[in-house]
């Protein structure tokens, strides 16, 4: 979950943009705002320009962080399955040598390499 500015907390897969404005006018005239992709606008306001482009890296480099930690799930995953086809492999080999030695293996299966 992304936290932004102790307003608001969202996952990143639902972000489509991240805006800063300039509106030059009131107290809090630097504005930040995340666009959500169902059209959902979460705005915070600023006094000071540097705070204001400080707290959008901080929130994009969250975001990046996140949106990232699924792909390195991912792979983790896919690192699983990989194992686990190369231990059935050995395993589906032992048994049909052991099928051959009795004489039992079904026809059409070939001498293992």
């Amino acid at each position: 979950m992304v936290n932004f500015s102790q307003y608001y907390s969202f996952p990143a897969e639902r972000v489509d943009h991240v805006r800063v404005l300039d509106l030059k006018e009131g107290d809090f005239p630097y504005v930040l705002r995340v666009v959500t992709k169902s059209g959902r606008e979460l705005d915070v306001s600023y006094k000071v320009r540097e705070v204001r482009d400080n707290a959008k890296a901080g929130l994009c480099a969250q975001i990046g962080r996140e949106l990232s930690g699924g792909e390195a799930d991912i792979l983790y995953k896919l690192s699983l399955i990989l194992n686990t086809v190369e231990r059935l492999d050995k395993r589906q080999l032992k048994i049909w040598q052991q099928l051959k030695k009795i004489g039992a293996a079904p026809e059409g299966v070939e001498d293992a390499p």
